[in-house]
């Protein structure tokens, strides 16, 4: 899958550590919950909907080829 220059500014973008800041936005959303409960499944909703509103397209084909533990 090749990406277009809009996705690419957008992965750039989210690899940039912001000043004073100790991680990428590309870290925070790839941490998922620390524990099982009830404010950590909302947490992981909210960051899967940020993740989906990037517009990096249907992820659906590359997710059909990884374990379910590496997603």
């Amino acid at each position: 899958m090749r990406l277009t220059p809009g996705q690419r500014a957008v992965l750039d973008d989210l690899l940039a550590v912001p000043a004073g800041q100790r991680f990428s936005e590309l870290d925070r959303l790839r941490r998922g919950p620390v524990r099982v409960s009830g404010p950590q499944m909302k947490a992981a909703l909210e960051r899967a909907e940020e993740i989906a509103a990037l517009g990096m397209g249907d992820i659906t084909r590359w997710a059909e080829r990884k374990p379910p533990s590496n997603i």
